[in-house]
Order: C-alpha cells, then sequence, then structure tokens
C-alpha cells in the first residue's frame, strides 16, 4: 500500500480527463485501507469499495448485531448473512465514512465471520458487498493475463508502446472470445 497514492492519482488523472463521464470503482483488499486513499478517491469523485481491518471497535459492533440476529437462531439451521452499516470514523480519519458489514453465520457453527468494508458507494449493503467480492474474478483474470499473455512484462518506458504492445497481446484472445463458438 506504500505509494499507492503516488501511483494512482496519474492514472485517476488520465482517466478523468479521457472518459469524464465514466464512472471508477477502486476496489481494494485492507492493504490498501489508508485515509490517503479515500481522500484521494473523493477528491477525483471516484467511487471506492475496501476492505478494512478488523478493530475492537468494528468487532464490538459487529458482535452486539450478532448477539441481537442469533438469539432467535437455531445453531442447526442452514447458513445465514446478516448485512448492516454504520457511519464511522476511525482515529485516523478526518470524518466519518459509510461502513458496511457482513455477518456471515456457516451451518452448524456457533458464531459469524465478520466482514467490513468502507465505501462511498451509495448502493444498498448486499450489492456492496457483491460489488467486492467479485474482486476475485478480476483477480483470475489478471492472473490468466500475466501467465499466458505475458502481460507483465513490458520492454518500453514509453506508456504508448506498452499500449501497442499489450493491444498484440490482446488479440488472441479477442479472437478466442470473439470467435470461439465458430471453432468449437
Amino acid at each position: 500500500s506504500k505509494g499507492v497514492v503516488a501511483f494512482l492519482e496519474p492514472v485517476l488523472i488520465h482517466f478523468k480527463d479521457r472518459y469524464p463521464h465514466c464512472p471508477i470503482i477502486i476496489r481494494a483488499d485492507s492493504g490498501f485501507a489508508t485515509p490517503e486513499l479515500y481522500k484521494l478517491c473523493e477528491k477525483y469523485e471516484v467511487y471506492f469499495v475496501i476492505r478494512l481491518k478488523a478493530n475492537a471497535k468494528l468487532n464490538s459492533f459487529a458482535q452486539e448485531l450478532e448477539a441481537q440476529i442469533t438469539k432467535n437462531l437455531d445453531v442447526t439451521l442452514e447458513p445465514s448473512v446478516f448485512y448492516k452499516e454504520i457511519s464511522y470514523k476511525a482515529a485516523s480519519w478526518e470524518t466519518a465514512r459509510r461502513v458496511v458489514t457482513k455477518l456471515e453465520k456457516p451451518a452448524d457453527e456457533l458464531l459469524c465471520t465478520y466482514t467490513f468494508i468502507v465505501t462511498n458507494l451509495t448502493a444498498n449493503t448486499k450489492n456492496i458487498m457483491n460489488i467486492y467480492q467479485n474482486r476475485g474474478a478480476m483477480e483470475n483474470f489478471i492472473k490468466e493475463g500475466k501467465n499466458g499473455f505475458a502481460f507483465d512484462w513490458l520492454s518500453s518506458h514509453s506508456q504508448k508502446t506498452n499500449a501497442n504492445v499489450s493491444k498484440w497481446r490482446c488479440w488472441p484472445i479477442t479472437f478466442i472470445i470473439g470467435f470461439g463458438e465458430c471453432v468449437y
């Protein structure tokens, strides 16, 4: 997460200049959960969905919610999932932000697991969690691009040259996706 703001700001400026009406969503793990990143996103009107590391205050909120919810649940019930949002201000934040909490109780278990997401999106809590959890699919696409098409190997310091190289590397993927039904 060190240097994420310095890395991301020119990228955001580029995309905001080039595609001013296109919404941007940043989705990140808790390692990137820094006040500087939230401020950067807010400055450029970029949406963010970022996991927070659990802390005593968030865990206390989740445990209170869990006690309210589970007092009437049978331990042997099917898996249960509950969502709740709060306005939360960490000590390092200048302002309170929306935090969505997911409590998940697996079947035949007594305790819930907690997930905390800080966001500036206005979508409902379940959709916020779905947006965050879909990051796994994108990570698989990135891994496939690196392993199968050498997307992580670029030979130039020039962004334009590397963009052209990447376009040529994408051609086989486009061919497979676009004409896959004809081949098989």
